[in-house]
Protein backbone atom coordinates (compact mmCIF):
# COMPACT_ATOMS: atom_id res chain seq x y z
CA UNK A 1 0.00 0.00 0.00
CA UNK A 2 1.08 3.02 -1.07
CA UNK A 3 2.20 5.67 1.94
CA UNK A 4 -0.07 8.41 0.57
CA UNK A 5 -2.64 6.13 1.10
CA UNK A 6 -2.13 5.87 4.95
CA UNK A 7 -2.91 9.97 5.15
CA UNK A 8 -6.14 9.13 3.29
CA UNK A 9 -7.97 6.95 5.97
CA UNK A 10 -8.41 5.71 9.07
CA UNK A 11 -8.49 2.61 10.80
CA UNK A 12 -11.80 0.50 10.70
CA UNK A 13 -11.24 0.64 14.69
CA UNK A 14 -11.05 3.99 14.96
CA UNK A 15 -14.03 4.81 12.26
CA UNK A 16 -16.09 2.30 14.47
CA UNK A 17 -15.32 3.96 17.57
CA UNK A 18 -16.01 7.49 15.87
CA UNK A 19 -19.50 6.32 14.77
CA UNK A 20 -20.08 4.92 18.16
CA UNK A 21 -19.17 8.07 19.64
CA UNK A 22 -21.80 10.05 17.30
CA UNK A 23 -24.40 7.79 17.37
CA UNK A 24 -24.18 7.41 13.30
CA UNK A 25 -25.92 4.44 11.97
CA UNK A 26 -24.07 2.94 8.44
CA UNK A 27 -26.26 3.51 5.13
CA UNK A 28 -26.53 3.01 1.87
CA UNK A 29 -22.92 2.17 0.71
CA UNK A 30 -20.14 0.71 3.58
CA UNK A 31 -17.05 2.14 4.68
CA UNK A 32 -15.23 -0.13 2.48
CA UNK A 33 -16.48 1.33 -0.28
CA UNK A 34 -15.05 4.72 0.02
CA UNK A 35 -11.41 2.72 1.08
CA UNK A 36 -11.43 0.77 -2.32
CA UNK A 37 -12.52 4.67 -4.11
CA UNK A 38 -9.59 6.26 -2.33
CA UNK A 39 -7.04 2.92 -2.98
CA UNK A 40 -7.82 3.06 -6.50
CA UNK A 41 -6.92 6.84 -6.40
CA UNK A 42 -3.66 6.83 -4.52
CA UNK A 43 -2.82 3.71 -6.23
CA UNK A 44 -3.03 5.78 -9.62
CA UNK A 45 -2.67 9.04 -8.71
CA UNK A 46 0.44 8.71 -5.45
CA UNK A 47 1.67 12.31 -5.99
CA UNK A 48 -1.40 14.23 -6.41
CA UNK A 49 -3.24 12.25 -3.64
CA UNK A 50 -0.33 13.03 -0.86
CA UNK A 51 -1.38 16.68 -1.31
CA UNK A 52 -4.86 15.42 0.62
CA UNK A 53 -2.81 13.34 3.33
CA UNK A 54 -4.56 14.97 5.97
CA UNK A 55 -8.19 13.51 4.73
CA UNK A 56 -10.05 10.72 6.21
CA UNK A 57 -11.38 8.05 3.90
CA UNK A 58 -14.41 7.09 6.87
CA UNK A 59 -18.01 5.94 5.33
CA UNK A 60 -20.17 9.08 5.48
CA UNK A 61 -23.51 7.42 4.94
CA UNK A 62 -26.63 6.63 7.26
CA UNK A 63 -30.21 6.16 6.27
CA UNK A 64 -31.51 9.88 6.24
CA UNK A 65 -33.94 10.09 9.64
CA UNK A 66 -36.86 12.25 10.59
CA UNK A 67 -37.23 14.36 12.90
CA UNK A 68 -36.82 12.62 16.45
CA UNK A 69 -39.88 11.94 18.48
CA UNK A 70 -40.16 12.42 22.55
CA UNK A 71 -39.43 9.40 22.90
CA UNK A 72 -36.56 9.08 21.25
CA UNK A 73 -34.81 11.98 22.98
CA UNK A 74 -36.38 10.40 26.48
CA UNK A 75 -34.58 7.13 25.30
CA UNK A 76 -31.03 8.91 25.01
CA UNK A 77 -31.14 11.57 27.33
CA UNK A 78 -32.94 8.96 29.99
CA UNK A 79 -35.29 12.12 31.34
CA UNK A 80 -32.39 13.73 31.91
CA UNK A 81 -31.34 17.26 30.69
CA UNK A 82 -29.72 17.61 27.37
CA UNK A 83 -25.91 18.33 27.36
CA UNK A 84 -23.75 19.96 24.52
CA UNK A 85 -22.40 16.79 23.85
CA UNK A 86 -25.38 15.02 23.52
CA UNK A 87 -27.23 17.81 21.48
CA UNK A 88 -24.05 17.48 18.93
CA UNK A 89 -24.58 13.60 19.06
CA UNK A 90 -28.10 14.02 18.23
CA UNK A 91 -27.58 16.39 15.38
CA UNK A 92 -24.55 14.00 14.00
CA UNK A 93 -27.53 11.21 13.59
CA UNK A 94 -30.34 13.09 12.12
CA UNK A 95 -29.23 16.58 10.59
CA UNK A 96 -31.19 17.22 7.65
CA UNK A 97 -27.69 19.34 6.09
CA UNK A 98 -25.69 16.50 6.87
CA UNK A 99 -28.20 13.96 5.05
CA UNK A 100 -28.11 16.30 2.35
CA UNK A 101 -23.72 16.48 1.61
CA UNK A 102 -23.95 12.76 2.25
CA UNK A 103 -26.43 12.08 -0.89
CA UNK A 104 -24.12 14.25 -2.67
CA UNK A 105 -21.15 12.13 -1.67
CA UNK A 106 -23.29 9.21 -2.99
CA UNK A 107 -23.81 10.69 -6.36
CA UNK A 108 -20.34 11.71 -6.42
CA UNK A 109 -19.06 8.13 -5.93
CA UNK A 110 -21.55 7.07 -8.07
CA UNK A 111 -19.98 9.06 -11.42
CA UNK A 112 -17.00 7.61 -10.48
CA UNK A 113 -18.42 3.96 -10.98
CA UNK A 114 -20.34 5.67 -14.34
CA UNK A 115 -16.64 7.26 -15.35
CA UNK A 116 -14.66 3.33 -14.84
CA UNK A 117 -17.08 1.45 -16.55
CA UNK A 118 -16.14 3.04 -19.78
CA UNK A 119 -12.35 1.22 -19.08
CA UNK A 120 -14.24 -2.10 -19.10
CA UNK A 121 -15.47 -4.51 -21.40
CA UNK A 122 -18.75 -4.38 -22.54
CA UNK A 123 -20.99 -7.24 -22.85
CA UNK A 124 -24.50 -7.30 -24.60
CA UNK A 125 -27.10 -9.92 -25.41
CA UNK A 126 -30.24 -9.92 -27.52
CA UNK A 127 -32.61 -11.78 -29.45
CA UNK A 128 -35.15 -10.60 -32.15
CA UNK A 129 -37.99 -11.84 -34.69
CA UNK A 130 -39.75 -10.72 -36.86
CA UNK A 131 -42.77 -12.17 -39.31
CA UNK A 132 -42.49 -10.84 -43.01
CA UNK A 133 -45.87 -10.94 -45.15
CA UNK A 134 -44.42 -14.20 -46.62
CA UNK A 135 -41.62 -15.76 -47.24
CA UNK A 136 -38.91 -14.53 -50.25
CA UNK A 137 -38.63 -17.68 -52.36
CA UNK A 138 -36.49 -17.29 -55.59
CA UNK A 139 -37.41 -20.16 -58.43
CA UNK A 140 -33.89 -20.05 -60.45
CA UNK A 141 -35.41 -22.84 -62.42
CA UNK A 142 -37.54 -20.77 -63.78
CA UNK A 143 -35.83 -17.81 -64.15
CA UNK A 144 -33.09 -19.88 -66.07
CA UNK A 145 -36.02 -21.50 -68.69
CA UNK A 146 -35.59 -24.70 -67.22
CA UNK A 147 -38.21 -26.83 -64.11
CA UNK A 148 -39.20 -25.11 -61.56
CA UNK A 149 -35.93 -25.04 -58.76
CA UNK A 150 -37.36 -22.66 -55.77
CA UNK A 151 -35.05 -21.46 -53.12
CA UNK A 152 -35.74 -19.51 -50.19
CA UNK A 153 -33.97 -16.02 -49.67
CA UNK A 154 -35.45 -15.43 -46.44
CA UNK A 155 -38.21 -17.22 -44.48
CA UNK A 156 -41.50 -16.04 -43.03
CA UNK A 157 -40.63 -16.06 -39.75
CA UNK A 158 -37.02 -15.17 -38.72
CA UNK A 159 -35.30 -15.23 -35.26
CA UNK A 160 -32.07 -14.36 -34.39
CA UNK A 161 -29.84 -14.47 -31.34
CA UNK A 162 -26.43 -12.79 -31.06
CA UNK A 163 -23.80 -11.81 -28.44
CA UNK A 164 -21.07 -8.71 -28.51
CA UNK A 165 -18.41 -8.22 -26.96
CA UNK A 166 -16.52 -4.15 -26.99
CA UNK A 167 -13.86 -2.70 -25.88
CA UNK A 168 -12.67 0.90 -25.71
CA UNK A 169 -9.00 0.90 -25.63
CA UNK A 170 -7.67 4.24 -24.03
CA UNK A 171 -4.95 5.09 -26.62
CA UNK A 172 -5.36 8.66 -25.88
CA UNK A 173 -5.64 8.38 -21.99
CA UNK A 174 -9.05 10.49 -22.15
CA UNK A 175 -11.09 8.18 -20.25
CA UNK A 176 -8.14 7.83 -17.42
CA UNK A 177 -8.56 11.74 -17.39
CA UNK A 178 -12.02 11.50 -17.39
CA UNK A 179 -11.99 8.69 -14.57
CA UNK A 180 -9.62 10.91 -12.19
CA UNK A 181 -11.52 14.13 -12.80
CA UNK A 182 -15.05 11.89 -11.08
CA UNK A 183 -12.42 10.84 -8.62
CA UNK A 184 -11.22 14.26 -7.10
CA UNK A 185 -14.90 15.41 -7.63
CA UNK A 186 -15.98 12.52 -5.34
CA UNK A 187 -12.76 13.70 -3.07
CA UNK A 188 -14.19 16.99 -2.67
CA UNK A 189 -17.52 15.95 -2.21
CA UNK A 190 -16.58 13.59 0.85
CA UNK A 191 -14.35 16.58 1.79
CA UNK A 192 -17.97 18.26 1.73
CA UNK A 193 -19.57 16.27 4.17
CA UNK A 194 -16.76 17.25 6.90
CA UNK A 195 -17.43 21.07 5.85
CA UNK A 196 -21.05 20.47 6.78
CA UNK A 197 -20.15 18.61 9.99
CA UNK A 198 -17.34 21.03 11.34
CA UNK A 199 -20.50 23.97 10.70
CA UNK A 200 -22.80 21.84 12.27
CA UNK A 201 -20.99 21.78 15.38
CA UNK A 202 -20.30 24.85 15.67
CA UNK A 203 -24.37 25.71 15.19
CA UNK A 204 -25.16 23.11 17.35
CA UNK A 205 -22.98 24.46 19.84
CA UNK A 206 -23.71 28.31 19.53
CA UNK A 207 -27.88 27.35 19.30
CA UNK A 208 -26.68 25.26 22.80
CA UNK A 209 -25.49 28.64 24.26
CA UNK A 210 -27.44 31.43 23.44
CA UNK A 211 -30.69 29.11 25.09
CA UNK A 212 -28.53 28.91 28.10
CA UNK A 213 -27.74 32.41 28.11
CA UNK A 214 -31.53 32.65 27.62
CA UNK A 215 -32.45 30.32 30.73
CA UNK A 216 -29.82 32.01 32.55
CA UNK A 217 -31.42 35.56 32.25
CA UNK A 218 -34.56 33.92 32.90
CA UNK A 219 -33.19 32.91 36.57
CA UNK A 220 -31.36 36.60 36.85
CA UNK A 221 -34.96 37.67 35.82
CA UNK A 222 -36.88 35.73 38.69
CA UNK A 223 -34.79 37.08 41.18
CA UNK A 224 -34.82 40.40 40.24
CA UNK A 225 -38.38 39.89 40.89
CA UNK A 226 -38.48 38.24 43.57
CA UNK A 227 -36.19 41.24 45.38
CA UNK A 228 -38.39 44.22 43.79
CA UNK A 229 -41.57 42.22 45.01
CA UNK A 230 -39.81 42.09 48.77
CA UNK A 231 -39.48 45.99 48.13
CA UNK A 232 -42.82 46.52 47.31
CA UNK A 233 -43.79 44.62 50.21
CA UNK A 234 -41.71 46.45 52.46
CA UNK A 235 -42.65 49.48 51.07
CA UNK A 236 -46.12 49.07 51.39
CA UNK A 237 -45.69 48.07 55.47
CA UNK A 238 -44.22 51.03 56.60
CA UNK A 239 -46.31 53.22 54.46
CA UNK A 240 -49.25 52.25 56.54
CA UNK A 241 -47.19 52.66 59.95
CA UNK A 242 -46.45 56.07 58.93
CA UNK A 243 -42.46 55.70 58.23
CA UNK A 244 -42.40 55.92 54.32
CA UNK A 245 -43.86 58.26 51.85
CA UNK A 246 -46.35 57.24 49.11
CA UNK A 247 -43.99 57.90 46.71
CA UNK A 248 -42.23 54.72 48.22
CA UNK A 249 -44.84 52.33 47.07
CA UNK A 250 -44.82 53.97 43.71
CA UNK A 251 -41.03 53.13 43.28
CA UNK A 252 -41.29 49.82 44.62
CA UNK A 253 -44.31 49.29 42.00
CA UNK A 254 -42.58 50.51 39.10
CA UNK A 255 -40.08 48.46 39.87
CA UNK A 256 -41.45 44.85 40.24
CA UNK A 257 -43.24 46.14 36.72
CA UNK A 258 -40.46 46.44 35.02
CA UNK A 259 -38.57 43.65 36.65
CA UNK A 260 -42.10 41.61 35.57
CA UNK A 261 -41.46 43.03 31.75
CA UNK A 262 -37.75 41.49 31.96
CA UNK A 263 -38.97 38.19 33.29
CA UNK A 264 -41.50 38.01 30.22
CA UNK A 265 -38.63 39.18 27.41
CA UNK A 266 -36.65 36.56 29.02
CA UNK A 267 -39.05 33.74 28.77
CA UNK A 268 -39.75 34.58 25.15
CA UNK A 269 -36.52 35.00 24.04
CA UNK A 270 -35.61 31.21 25.68
CA UNK A 271 -38.58 30.28 23.64
CA UNK A 272 -37.10 31.11 20.65
CA UNK A 273 -33.48 30.29 21.16
CA UNK A 274 -34.93 26.74 22.45
CA UNK A 275 -36.73 26.47 18.94
CA UNK A 276 -33.97 27.58 17.09
CA UNK A 277 -31.64 24.78 18.83
CA UNK A 278 -34.17 21.89 17.54
CA UNK A 279 -34.23 23.34 13.95
CA UNK A 280 -30.39 22.97 13.72
CA UNK A 281 -29.71 19.45 15.48
CA UNK A 282 -33.51 18.15 13.90
CA UNK A 283 -35.69 17.34 16.53
CA UNK A 284 -39.73 18.16 15.96
CA UNK A 285 -40.55 21.78 17.32
CA UNK A 286 -43.41 19.30 19.80
CA UNK A 287 -40.75 18.02 21.76
CA UNK A 288 -40.08 19.02 25.25
CA UNK A 289 -35.95 19.91 25.82
CA UNK A 290 -34.23 21.00 29.19
CA UNK A 291 -30.58 22.28 28.95
CA UNK A 292 -27.78 21.02 30.80
CA UNK A 293 -26.36 24.79 31.73
CA UNK A 294 -24.11 24.37 34.95
CA UNK A 295 -20.66 23.70 33.30
CA UNK A 296 -21.25 26.31 30.25
CA UNK A 297 -21.79 29.03 33.02
CA UNK A 298 -19.02 28.22 34.90
CA UNK A 299 -15.99 30.54 35.23
CA UNK A 300 -12.55 29.79 33.19
CA UNK A 301 -9.64 28.56 35.30
CA UNK A 302 -8.06 31.43 34.02
CA UNK A 303 -8.61 34.87 32.84
CA UNK A 304 -4.92 36.04 31.83
CA UNK A 305 -6.22 35.99 28.34
CA UNK A 306 -6.70 34.18 25.35
CA UNK A 307 -3.25 34.03 24.35
CA UNK A 308 -2.14 31.55 27.13
CA UNK A 309 -4.74 29.17 25.78
CA UNK A 310 -3.56 29.94 22.43
CA UNK A 311 0.30 29.12 23.53
CA UNK A 312 -1.83 25.70 25.33
CA UNK A 313 -3.49 24.72 22.79
CA UNK A 314 -2.18 25.43 19.24
CA UNK A 315 0.75 27.90 19.62
CA UNK A 316 0.98 31.15 18.02
CA UNK A 317 -1.52 32.82 15.45
CA UNK A 318 0.82 31.40 12.90
CA UNK A 319 0.38 28.11 14.38
CA UNK A 320 -3.45 28.41 14.35
CA UNK A 321 -3.50 29.34 10.81
CA UNK A 322 -1.34 26.53 9.66
CA UNK A 323 -3.73 24.39 11.85
CA UNK A 324 -6.74 25.91 10.11
CA UNK A 325 -5.41 25.22 6.50
CA UNK A 326 -4.85 22.01 6.84
CA UNK A 327 -8.12 21.07 8.65
CA UNK A 328 -10.38 23.37 7.21
CA UNK A 329 -12.71 21.38 4.94
CA UNK A 330 -12.86 24.50 2.46
CA UNK A 331 -9.31 24.35 1.55
CA UNK A 332 -9.18 21.00 1.26
CA UNK A 333 -12.19 20.71 -0.84
CA UNK A 334 -11.29 23.72 -2.83
CA UNK A 335 -7.67 21.82 -3.63
CA UNK A 336 -9.84 18.65 -4.57
CA UNK A 337 -11.62 20.73 -7.32
CA UNK A 338 -8.06 22.17 -8.67
CA UNK A 339 -6.92 18.48 -9.03
CA UNK A 340 -10.69 17.75 -10.56
CA UNK A 341 -10.39 20.51 -13.08
CA UNK A 342 -7.28 19.84 -14.42
CA UNK A 343 -7.77 16.07 -15.18
CA UNK A 344 -10.53 17.89 -17.26
CA UNK A 345 -8.75 19.32 -19.36
CA UNK A 346 -6.51 16.87 -19.80
CA UNK A 347 -9.64 15.10 -20.86
CA UNK A 348 -10.53 17.48 -22.85
CA UNK A 349 -7.06 17.92 -24.74
CA UNK A 350 -7.30 14.07 -24.97
CA UNK A 351 -10.96 13.90 -26.44
CA UNK A 352 -9.37 15.15 -29.90
CA UNK A 353 -6.75 12.32 -30.23
CA UNK A 354 -7.73 9.04 -32.05
CA UNK A 355 -9.85 6.34 -30.49
CA UNK A 356 -9.29 2.37 -30.60
CA UNK A 357 -12.31 -0.14 -29.91
CA UNK A 358 -12.17 -3.46 -30.30
CA UNK A 359 -15.25 -6.11 -30.57
CA UNK A 360 -16.09 -9.74 -30.76
CA UNK A 361 -19.57 -10.74 -32.00
CA UNK A 362 -21.55 -13.83 -32.26
CA UNK A 363 -25.12 -14.20 -34.15
CA UNK A 364 -27.45 -17.72 -34.45
CA UNK A 365 -30.17 -17.25 -37.00
CA UNK A 366 -32.32 -20.38 -36.66
CA UNK A 367 -34.12 -19.24 -39.68
CA UNK A 368 -31.51 -18.47 -41.89
CA UNK A 369 -31.88 -18.21 -45.75
CA UNK A 370 -30.14 -20.01 -48.37
CA UNK A 371 -27.66 -17.05 -48.81
CA UNK A 372 -27.20 -16.29 -44.90
CA UNK A 373 -25.14 -18.10 -42.00
CA UNK A 374 -26.90 -19.75 -39.28
CA UNK A 375 -23.77 -19.12 -36.77
CA UNK A 376 -21.45 -16.65 -37.69
CA UNK A 377 -19.27 -14.83 -35.64
CA UNK A 378 -16.89 -11.34 -36.25
CA UNK A 379 -14.12 -9.67 -34.86
CA UNK A 380 -13.57 -6.09 -35.26
CA UNK A 381 -10.95 -3.44 -34.92
CA UNK A 382 -12.38 -0.20 -35.09
CA UNK A 383 -9.99 3.40 -35.12
CA UNK A 384 -11.90 6.47 -35.40
CA UNK A 385 -9.75 9.48 -36.02
CA UNK A 386 -11.53 12.79 -35.05
CA UNK A 387 -11.13 15.27 -38.52
CA UNK A 388 -13.49 18.23 -37.99
CA UNK A 389 -16.06 18.25 -34.81
CA UNK A 390 -17.58 21.76 -35.51
CA UNK A 391 -14.94 23.37 -32.58
CA UNK A 392 -16.35 20.99 -30.27
CA UNK A 393 -12.97 20.37 -28.91
CA UNK A 394 -11.72 23.94 -29.22
CA UNK A 395 -14.83 24.96 -26.60
CA UNK A 396 -14.14 22.41 -24.54
CA UNK A 397 -10.91 23.50 -23.62
CA UNK A 398 -11.80 27.14 -23.23
CA UNK A 399 -14.58 25.50 -20.60
CA UNK A 400 -12.09 22.97 -18.95
CA UNK A 401 -9.71 26.60 -18.50
CA UNK A 402 -12.38 28.50 -17.00
CA UNK A 403 -13.48 25.94 -14.47
CA UNK A 404 -9.38 25.50 -13.67
CA UNK A 405 -8.61 29.27 -13.26
CA UNK A 406 -12.53 29.51 -11.33
CA UNK A 407 -10.94 26.50 -9.29
CA UNK A 408 -8.05 28.16 -8.73
CA UNK A 409 -9.33 31.40 -7.22
CA UNK A 410 -12.05 29.77 -4.84
CA UNK A 411 -8.53 27.98 -3.38
CA UNK A 412 -7.36 31.05 -2.50
CA UNK A 413 -10.52 33.00 -1.85
CA UNK A 414 -10.57 29.56 0.62
CA UNK A 415 -7.44 29.77 2.36
CA UNK A 416 -7.86 34.49 2.92
CA UNK A 417 -11.18 33.29 4.55
CA UNK A 418 -9.92 31.21 6.81
CA UNK A 419 -7.51 33.34 8.04
CA UNK A 420 -9.37 36.05 8.53
CA UNK A 421 -11.65 33.82 10.75
CA UNK A 422 -8.89 32.74 12.80
CA UNK A 423 -7.87 36.05 13.06
CA UNK A 424 -11.43 37.52 14.05
CA UNK A 425 -12.29 34.07 16.14
CA UNK A 426 -8.71 34.91 18.06
CA UNK A 427 -9.18 38.46 18.97
CA UNK A 428 -13.05 37.70 20.08
CA UNK A 429 -11.80 35.17 22.13
CA UNK A 430 -9.08 37.48 24.02
CA UNK A 431 -11.51 39.99 24.31
CA UNK A 432 -14.55 37.51 25.79
CA UNK A 433 -11.87 36.47 28.37
CA UNK A 434 -11.28 39.86 29.43
CA UNK A 435 -14.99 40.66 29.72
CA UNK A 436 -15.30 37.87 31.85
CA UNK A 437 -12.67 39.43 34.48
CA UNK A 438 -14.17 42.78 34.55
CA UNK A 439 -17.52 41.26 34.76
CA UNK A 440 -16.59 39.20 37.86
CA UNK A 441 -15.14 42.39 39.18
CA UNK A 442 -18.46 44.31 38.31
CA UNK A 443 -20.56 41.62 39.88
CA UNK A 444 -18.62 41.35 43.00
CA UNK A 445 -18.67 45.03 44.15
CA UNK A 446 -22.35 45.52 42.58
CA UNK A 447 -23.32 42.80 45.02
CA UNK A 448 -21.05 44.57 48.13
CA UNK A 449 -23.17 47.95 47.02
CA UNK A 450 -26.51 46.59 47.17
CA UNK A 451 -25.66 44.65 50.63
CA UNK A 452 -24.50 48.27 52.20
CA UNK A 453 -28.07 49.87 50.24
CA UNK A 454 -29.81 46.76 52.09
CA UNK A 455 -28.89 47.71 55.54
CA UNK A 456 -28.93 50.89 55.47
CA UNK A 457 -32.72 50.69 53.69
CA UNK A 458 -33.42 48.30 57.20
CA UNK A 459 -32.67 51.08 59.27
CA UNK A 460 -34.21 54.12 57.59
CA UNK A 461 -31.30 55.57 56.24
CA UNK A 462 -29.47 56.78 53.28
CA UNK A 463 -26.12 57.79 51.53
CA UNK A 464 -27.27 61.07 50.89
CA UNK A 465 -29.67 63.03 52.72
CA UNK A 466 -31.91 64.11 49.74
CA UNK A 467 -32.06 60.41 48.51
CA UNK A 468 -34.94 58.08 49.85
CA UNK A 469 -33.40 54.86 51.59
CA UNK A 470 -35.91 53.23 48.65
CA UNK A 471 -34.30 54.77 45.90
CA UNK A 472 -30.94 53.87 46.94
CA UNK A 473 -32.01 50.38 47.29
CA UNK A 474 -33.41 50.52 43.83
CA UNK A 475 -30.54 51.92 42.04
CA UNK A 476 -28.32 48.87 44.12
CA UNK A 477 -30.73 46.40 42.66
CA UNK A 478 -30.73 47.46 39.11
CA UNK A 479 -26.97 47.55 38.87
CA UNK A 480 -26.79 43.99 40.16
CA UNK A 481 -29.35 42.70 38.24
CA UNK A 482 -27.19 44.13 34.71
CA UNK A 483 -23.83 42.85 36.95
CA UNK A 484 -25.18 39.70 37.00
CA UNK A 485 -26.30 39.82 33.06
CA UNK A 486 -23.35 41.09 32.14
CA UNK A 487 -21.68 38.09 33.65
CA UNK A 488 -23.86 35.52 32.00
CA UNK A 489 -22.99 37.28 28.83
CA UNK A 490 -19.65 37.25 28.99
CA UNK A 491 -19.38 33.60 29.80
CA UNK A 492 -21.55 32.33 27.03
CA UNK A 493 -20.07 34.89 24.43
CA UNK A 494 -16.43 33.53 25.46
CA UNK A 495 -18.35 29.76 24.94
CA UNK A 496 -19.27 30.99 21.39
CA UNK A 497 -15.63 32.52 20.83
CA UNK A 498 -14.20 28.84 21.61
CA UNK A 499 -16.42 27.27 19.16
CA UNK A 500 -15.68 30.35 16.52
CA UNK A 501 -12.10 29.36 16.58
CA UNK A 502 -12.49 25.21 16.80
CA UNK A 503 -14.89 26.37 13.21
CA UNK A 504 -11.95 28.69 12.10
CA UNK A 505 -9.44 26.05 12.54
CA UNK A 506 -11.69 23.25 11.64
CA UNK A 507 -11.16 20.74 14.80
CA UNK A 508 -14.95 19.66 14.40
CA UNK A 509 -14.83 18.95 10.92
CA UNK A 510 -14.39 15.25 12.28
CA UNK A 511 -14.73 14.80 15.65
CA UNK A 512 -12.10 13.09 15.61
CA UNK A 513 -9.56 15.41 14.21
CA UNK A 514 -9.72 17.46 17.32
CA UNK A 515 -6.29 18.45 18.85
CA UNK A 516 -5.47 16.62 22.08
Amino acid sequence: MPASLFGLMESPSSVSQGREGMKMSIGRYSYRVALVALTLLSVTYGTEARTYDQTKARGQSRTAKSSLTQADLDTVLSGKPMRLDQALAIAMGSSRALDQSIANLDTALGGVGESKSALLPQLSLGAQAAEYDKANVVDLGAMMGGPSLPLTIANRWNRSVYAGLNWQIDLSGAVRSAVSQAEFSALAARIDVDRVRNRLAFDVRSGFLQAVRAHAQIGNAEENLKTAETRLSDAQKYEAVGTAPKFDVVSAERDVAEARQALIVAESQETLSVAALKDVIGIDQATSVSLDDESNLATPESTAGATERDASESGSFAALVAEGLKYRPEVLESKAAIAAARHGLQYSRRSELPTLTAGLGYNYQPDNGAFTLQNSTVATLTLSVPIFDGGLAKARRKEANGALESAESNARAASDQVKLEIRSASIELLQARSRIAAAEAGLKMAREAYRIAKERYDVGVSQSSVVSPQLELSAAQSALAGASERRIDALIDYRIAEAALDHATGRFASHQNRPQ
